[in-house]
């Protein structure tokens, strides 16, 4: 039977990748409320709006560290041809294919961002591209795993996994990020943001909770699903208490950086992403452990 190890580099890009993608996107649309209000008090340049774009490379990077994460998935570089070679035809390759367009327009809009001579309309373009680009990433990863053969993926849950797991983290990375960009943002700001993940985590483990409910009682001729995963139950209170405890630290540290309190604010920042993560993970390393096929 496959193990979770088997799909480590899997477990992290789709972990990592989505939250990055959809932070960025959150990360967007500051930048551009940021530069209307400015232009309506008639000031040329928002400041704050630059110190957003520049900061958008920390989700950025977040992508990229999924990304490229995935490709040890690979075994040999030399095989990244074969994937070039399945776009249109095959859930992987069409899946690599949106997240390098993403990669793509999130790059060049960042980047752009820092032209003295920036067109706000063709910043605008690049930046719905990217969201675009997002949105058709996730959906392609949240659907690949829809295999007749596996028992255990071919069910919604799969899909809403993925989606529920970015719209938690991606929020809670977001405020993070604005947080270290050190913009004059509104403090309801990161309320809503933290709300939003908060709401999303929620969601998120009923969804689990009703999946392990579904597939405990699976087996084939070989073995269970409870014989491959008997502790997953508790991988789900593992997640569920880090991810709130993300959620709680980086609540300490938008407020610690509404008061000034700029390593306070970092440091719970920094702490929060991390449990965020953590319990993230652990999650998708379970779900790779889960495979559970038809038999022989």
């Amino acid at each position: 039977m496959q193990t979770g190890f088997d799909g480590t580099s899997l477990a992290v890009f789709t972990g990592l990748a989505p939250a990055g993608m959809l932070a960025f996107c959150l990360m967007g649309m500051m930048v551009v409320q940021k530069t209307i209000n400015a232009r309506r008090r008639g000031e040329s340049q928002a400041a704050d709006a630059g110190c957003v774009r520049r900061w958008m490379a920390l989700p950025l990077l977040v992508a990229w560290l999924g990304f490229i994460t995935s490709t040890t998935h690979l075994g040999m570089p030399s095989n990244a041809l074969y994937v070039v070679d399945g776009i249109g035809r095959s859930p992987l390759s069409n899946e690599v294919a949106a997240s390098v367009l993403f990669l793509f327009f999130s790059g060049v809009y960042w980047m752009y961002g820092f032209s003295q001579h920036r067109r706000q309309g063709l910043s605008a373009v690049l930046l719905c591209l990217a969201v675009a680009a997002a949105i058709v990433a996730i959906h392609l990863s949240s659907d690949a795993y829809s295999i007749e053969t596996a028992l255990t993926w071919n069910l919604w849950f799969t899909s809403a996994n993925v989606w529920l797991s970015a719209l938690m983290s991606a929020p809670l990375l977001a405020s993070a990020a604005i947080v270290c960009s050190r913009a004059r943002v509104p403090l309801w700001w990161h309320t809503s943001l933290l709300a939003a993940s908060m709401a999303f985590l929620a969601l998120g483990t009923v969804v689990l909770c009703l999946q392990w409910g579904q597939i405990s009682g699976m087996a084939n001729n070989v073995t269970t699903l409870v014989e491959i995963l008997p502790n997953y139950p508790w991988t789900i209170v593992l997640r569920t208490l880090l991810c709130v405890a993300g959620v709680v630290l980086q609540a300490f540290g938008a407020l610690a950086d509404a008061r000034g309190r700029r390593l306070a604010a970092l440091v719970c920042g920094v702490a929060g992403c991390a449990c965020m993560t953590i319990g993230l993970l652990a999650v998708r390393f379970a779900f790779y452990q889960m495979y559970l096929s038809v038999g022989f």
